[in-house]
């Protein structure tokens, strides 16, 4: 029996279709993470639901799976759509990049779905070329990256 029998809400999860994910794609690329082959198939909604309802998922989050900038908007298209027939996700956190020049607009277009709760930039780094999504360590210090920051305010 679980410690805690209250409804629960899963903050942050993944679903996708394969053929929309860079990192997912064929041929295998040497990632960050190891060994990721388990992962690489999809993964429905549906699926996520029979792993997480029974252990009382009433709501749920939906963070990004990186389908990559110039796609981030079509990835929150169909997540509302997903949302819009299943019921999950109730929140998405989409794909933004805070030095994109274009990114005001981006979060405009990003905005007229209902269930988009708020984004995410992944500023992780390390000395190793396969641990650096970004050019620098110090990225969110750059007069770029705080220009987009101070958007996200509005």
């Amino acid at each position: 029996m679980p410690l805690y029998t209250g409804p629960v809400i899963d903050t942050h999860h993944h679903i996708w279709q394969r053929k929309d994910i860079p990192w997912l794609a064929d041929p295998p690329m040497l990632r960050m993470y190891s060994d990721y082959f388990g992962l690489r198939r999809d993964y429905p909604v549906e699926e996520w639901m029979n792993d997480v309802v029974p252990q009382g998922v009433t709501k749920s989050v939906h963070v990004t799976a990186m389908w990559g900038a110039a796609r981030a908007l079509d990835e929150t298209r169909w997540l509302q759509s997903v949302a819009d027939k299943h019921g999950f996700p109730h929140g998405i956190v989409c794909q933004a990049e805070m030095t994109d020049p274009d990114l005001e607009a981006k979060l405009k277009a990003q905005k007229q779905f209902p269930n988009l709760r708020g984004v995410r930039h992944q500023l992780h780094w390390d000395s190793h070329p396969l641990r650096q999504p970004n050019p620098t360590p110090d990225l969110c210090n750059t007069p770029d990256f705080r220009r987009g920051f101070a958007l996200l305010e509005e």
